[in-house]
């Protein structure tokens, strides 16, 4: 019986805290959602040298503009977007092809299937007859230069290699 009292007054206290949370919570007016704009003021009140919101919305807006103006390689080949992309294989020093150091070919025949898979094209194991499957018009390559702009070394397009044991 005392056990059956202290369970309906837990349950009932619980109700009550359910309640009470889910009225509290579910105020609109007056209640902050999203504490950015505070937590920005503090970092400024203890650091006045930080960027403001302002100037960094002044710098977003100037790099968007010059990303904007400035001509952009030509990525769509016939109707189909070229990504290129730049493969980073870790390796413990082993020679070119073997153990973790994969060779230009085993890169290339991954980049080949991922391009079945995207393009759906027949004859090939990307091809499908599921209603929903569809070319996406996006092929991947590699790249044929760095980021920085600089050359990858010769036969080695897209591939970064990086021997972990001198890094």
């Amino acid at each position: 019986m005392k056990q059956n009292l202290i369970s309906a007054l837990s349950g009932a206290l619980f109700l009550l805290l359910g309640l009470v949370t889910n009225v509290s919570f579910s105020q609109q007016n007056g209640v902050i959602r999203c504490y950015t704009t505070e937590m920005d003021s503090i970092r400024h009140a203890n650091d006045p040298t930080l960027q403001s919101n302002d100037e960094f919305e002044n710098w977003l807006a100037k790099l968007i503009n010059e990303k904007a103006t400035k001509p952009q390689p030509k990525l769509i080949i016939n109707g189909v977007y070229q990504i290129p992309v730049v493969v980073h294989v870790i390796h413990n020093g082993e020679a070119v092809g073997t153990g973790t150091n994969l060779s230009q070919a085993a890169i290339q025949s991954q980049i080949d299937v991922l391009n079945e898979d995207f393009r759906k094209i027949f004859g090939t194991a990307g091809y499908n007859t599921h209603p929903f499957g569809a070319d996406t018009k996006i092929e991947f390559c590699l790249a044929k230069r760095r980021p920085d702009g600089s050359a990858f070394p010769g036969g080695e397009d897209g591939i970064n290699r990086v021997n972990r044991s001198t890094a």
